[in-house]
């Protein structure tokens, strides 16, 4: 009886085909973890976008509220007196507690500046200025000068290495 000489090596009995049914096997695994990685990751940061931007609108609402609650004290005083109306606002802003903020009022002559801020975040903030002119009679109560967010982290660089 004669020996086949092919069967010397198990290695090559496996085949090529099997070599490739195997290897794209192991890359479609591959790329199904990967895809997965990726989902599991744009999952977390959409959630976490989410929170961020309901963080935002809350913070818009209260400062709408407070701009409402603002704009009450400004009809008030003008329907009081008129006159000295800059000097009404001022004593019922001092008398008024607001939510979840305390604004500041400064005046000069001919008009007047309330400026308050909402923290939503951990590092940032809603700040709004309204501008309240000497003489409403125009129809103009107020004006919003800024309506505006800010990041109130420090940036501190990871190294100090200067670049080449």
């Amino acid at each position: 009886m004669e020996q086949n000489k092919d069967q010397g090596s198990p290695f090559l009995t496996i085949g090529f085909s099997s070599l490739l049914v195997i290897f794209l096997i192991l890359c479609m695994v591959i790329f199904a973890v990967l895809a997965l990685s990726d989902a599991r990751n744009n999952l977390q940061l959409s959630e976490h976008m989410l929170e961020k931007k309901e963080a935002y609108f809350e913070a818009v609402n209260t400062s709408e509220k407070v701009i409402a609650e603002i704009d009450q004290i400004l009809i008030d005083s003008y329907n009081e007196n008129s006159s000295s109306y800059l000097e009404e606002v001022e004593a019922k802003f001092d008398q008024t507690s607001f939510q979840n903020c305390t604004p500041s009022f400064t005046k000069n002559d001919k008009e007047a500046t309330i400026s308050f801020c909402i923290n939503y975040d951990v590092d940032t903030q809603l700040e709004v200025d309204l501008k309240i002119p000497g003489n409403p009679s125009d129809g103009e109560r107020y004006q919003i000068t800024r309506f505006q967010t800010i990041n109130t982290h420090n940036w501190v660089p990871i190294s100090n290495k200067e670049l080449q």
